[in-house]
């Protein structure tokens, strides 16, 4: 029986397997990897296994949390630029009226863009789709009963 690997070690090995993995080994050949090079159960190369996909899911959410906060720190910067230019044009006395108006109008829309990217970025809009048949009908379903030809029952 092998001594017990120290944590590095552990952690290095674990590495390797998550490699072993992403190479498309299958998991048979990675237990008897685990098990001739370490000298380990095949109930331990399962653990190490298991605990690559956990390291797999671990920094799968960690790059998803930090690309959030990139995309959602740009929308913020954006969003501050946008809505300084804007009080800058409601100061201004060097543009008419109606061209200050619809200077103001362009930025507020890109302003409330913005502020639905950063509600997204979120989660707090979710895009939803409804599908319908055609001219708008409710779609139609074939559903073959045990006695019947394909076809002969149409639910809506």
């Amino acid at each position: 029986m092998a001594k017990k690997a120290t944590k590095i070690e552990k952690f290095k090995r674990v590495r390797t397997v998550s490699n072993w993995i992403l190479k498309g080994h299958a998991h048979a050949d990675i237990c008897h990897n685990v098990i001739q090079n370490w000298g380990l159960s095949e109930a331990q190369a399962k653990r190490y296994i298991k605990e690559a996909y956990k390291l797999f899911k671990e920094e799968a959410l960690i790059e998803l949390s930090e690309s959030k906060a990139f995309h959602l720190k740009a929308r913020i910067e954006q969003y501050k630029d946008l809505v300084a230019e804007r009080d800058k044009i409601k100061q201004s006395k060097k543009l008419e009226a109606y061209k200050r108006i619809q200077m103001i109008a362009m930025l507020s829309n890109q302003i409330n863009s913005i502020l639905r990217d950063m509600a997204k970025i979120d989660g707090l809009f979710v895009h939803k789709v409804e599908h319908t048949g055609k001219d708008g009908s409710p779609i139609q379903f074939l559903i073959p009963s045990a006695t019947e030809e394909l076809g002969s029952d149409i639910i809506e």
